[in-house]
């Protein structure tokens, strides 16, 4: 059940922007994303620290606190700045979606829904906030109405938040040390080495795949699919597609010895990408210096359950990366550094 023979992608449009230079060393400032907001449009978007200021109370956010999310809106047709804005928020309690065309943002322990054109904006504080050790990300349902916040406690794991009313619905209720779980709009998976679950409100957790060994990485990919990562004997990483029957659709090797880094999909569900690393790394008198990290990207057709593209991206030193699929699946973008490249995808 391989993969067809994938083509590397063609180049259409390459770009500096003009954001500030930034690392994994994230004492000042950390980059957080890349995402579509609409064909033509890119949001790039990093906390950074702007002051000294001592941290409000963690339910409530103002203008002193001293870390910003900020974001640029950038033009896939020539790299120009369309808008700037910034939010008070959490150095490490940061996500970006956008579902249907409208924004979710998650600052701290709030979650802000805009519409399109962010001139319009609800927003809620998120349950339990005063705890300090949740971590909590956005994640969208794939080719659906809703977005998903996961979070790693012992309080709510997932909340299903509707973007037009920007309100919650219902929620998972079982501890979590990693926000490991995604949803599509009324079913949510997790897996454990030797099993994939699958979650619903009315018959609760089901068996849906078993392997022998070293599942992980479950991601609603498409409202009826599933992709998930397996290790095998020989440390060879596969990208599974699962149906939401159980039924194997694809599994494609990818290279061993390379670390996974994410899944990544489209906003019409059509298109989804895996990414894996491989760093090259220097003894210093101070510790490890990264000299170079190897991205290979590999990006599926999720109607014909087909690899369609490969690419491979050398990233100097500490330089960030960021990639992301446009939500009609006509392209996609990588951010190598400052250097923004945007790719054709044709299925």
């Amino acid at each position: 059940m391989g993969a067809a023979l994938a083509q590397a992608p063609k180049a259409k449009n390459s770009f500096t922007l003009q954001v500030p230079l930034q690392s994994r060393d994230s004492s000042l400032r950390s980059f957080n994303g890349l995402s579509y907001i609409s064909p033509g449009v890119l949001a790039v978007w990093y906390t950074e620290k702007t002051g000294e200021g001592k941290l409000s109370k963690r339910d409530k956010l103002d203008a002193g606190d001293p870390w910003q999310l900020k974001m640029q809106l950038v033009s896939t047709a020539d790299g120009s700045t369309q808008r700037q804005l910034a939010w008070p928020t959490r150095k490490n309690s940061s996500a970006f979606v956008v579902q249907e065309g409208r924004p979710v943002l998650l600052t701290g322990p709030v979650i802000q829904c805009f519409s399109p054109d962010f001139k319009e904006a609800r927003s809620f504080t998120v349950r339990n906030a005063a705890k300090p050790k949740e971590i909590r990300v956005l994640r969208s349902s794939p080719g659906g109405h809703y977005v998903w916040l996961i979070e790693a406690s012992d309080a709510a794991t997932a909340t299903r938040v509707d973007p037009a009313s920007c309100a919650p619905s219902w929620s998972l209720n079982e501890p979590r040390t990693i926000p490991s779980l995604s949803g599509s709009d009324n079913l949510l998976v997790d897996a454990n080495p030797k099993q994939v679950g699958i979650y619903s409100p009315q018959l609760g957790w089901r068996l849906l795949y078993a392997h022998e060994c070293c599942l992980s990485n479950t991601r609603f990919v498409a409202q009826d699919l599933i992709a998930v990562i397996q290790l095998d004997l020989n440390i060879k990483r596969h990208f599974l597609l699962i149906d939401t029957k159980g039924q194997l659709l694809l599994d494609d090797t990818l290279e061993s010895g390379y670390q996974f880094q994410d899944i990544h999909t489209s906003a019409d569900a059509k298109t989804a990408a895996v990414i894996v690393t491989e760093r090259d790394l220097n003894g210093i008198p101070t510790g490890i210096e990264i000299r170079r990290t190897t991205a290979k990207i590999r990006l599926y057709d999720l109607v014909t359950h087909k690899r369609i593209a490969s690419l491979e991206a050398n990233i100097p030193g500490e330089h960030i990366f960021g990639f992301a699929i446009a939500p009609d699946s006509s392209e996609f973008a990588l951010l190598n550094g400052t250097k923004l490249t945007i790719y054709d995808l044709r299925h």
